[in-house]
């Protein structure tokens, strides 16, 4: 879980200026000229399960929470978010007999051409390519995000950032682009009294904020079934451009005390307070 026992709060009275806006939603920020941060407010969030393939398990009580299917048998189920068997309308699906396999339904992980964008495609594998025996969840696709891990290759669940696991927010296109926002930045994310760090670790359509892991809606407290899940206001987020520096490296996924250590570090640079 992220380290919810600091409060961080932005530099004392700053001034803001509005620099545009993701789709109806103001962004906002401490200077015109390559801001330190941007903060949008009361926004609402849709719930991402893209790069979650198994690596994360959840026990039969998750299961339920997320909706998921289970074997009588079973303690456990691979936290994964697409599986071939589960194609059907794209809320509130119910397989005949059953409920999903997996997180999110294989609809949503369909481009606006029908071709798949949510999980990994290859030559021979051109309607998707499923996790063979051996593999954390056979049967399932491998799905895909845009930060990836190039310590393994395209096919290994490892490369790709475990939206189950670890808290992270989806960019939304290119929007935030001329603000020198990249894969990889952090974010500070509250709802009420909760706040949690966050890496961005995909980029979903332009003008659409907010989309969070199902970890990180987890952490807050916000539901975080993929199918129907989410809130639909009241969330905050301040992300701090060029924060994947701190890391030290290119941008890939990275642990959650990795996340929580350079989101402190990096706001506590620009000026944030950060409270024990």
């Amino acid at each position: 879980m992220p380290d919810l026992s600091r409060d961080i709060e932005p530099p004392a009275d700053p001034v803001l200026v509005q620099l545009g806006k993701v789709g109806p939603h103001e962004i906002w920020a401490d200077r015109v000229e390559e801001p330190l941060w941007l903060v949008l407010r009361d926004l609402g969030v849709t719930v991402c399960a893209d790069g979650a393939n198994g690596l994360t398990r959840g026990n039969a009580a998750r299961a339920r929470e997320l909706g998921l299917h289970i074997e009588p048998a079973r303690s456990s189920v691979p936290l994964t978010a697409y599986h071939q068997a589960d194609r059907g309308p794209r809320a509130g699906w119910l397989p005949a007999g059953r409920k999903p396999l997996g997180l999110d339904a294989p609809e949503n992980g369909l481009g606006s051409d029908g071709r798949p964008v949510g999980w990994l495609t290859t030559r021979a594998a051109p309607a998707g390519y499923i996790q063979p025996e051996g593999a954390p969840a056979p049967g399932y696709y491998v799905s895909t995000t845009a930060l990836q891990d190039p310590r393994w290759r395209e096919h290994d669940p490892r490369r790709y950032f475990d939206a189950a696991a670890l808290p992270g927010f989806v960019l939304p296109g290119s929007d935030l682009d001329p603000y020198r926002v990249h894969l990889g930045d952090v974010a500070l994310v509250q709802l009420g009294q909760r706040q949690i760090w966050a890496q961005a670790f995909d980029v979903g359509p332009a003008g659409r904020m907010l989309e969070l892991s199902v970890q990180a809606c987890h952490a807050l407290g916000i539901p975080d079934c993929a199918r129907s899940g989410g809130v639909e206001d009241g969330v905050t987020i301040t992300i701090l451009p060029g924060s994947h520096k701190w890391f030290g490296r290119s941008p890939r996924p990275e642990s959650l005390d990795e996340i929580n250590r350079v989101g402190i570090a990096a706001a506590r640079a620009v000026g944030f307070q950060v409270k024990e």
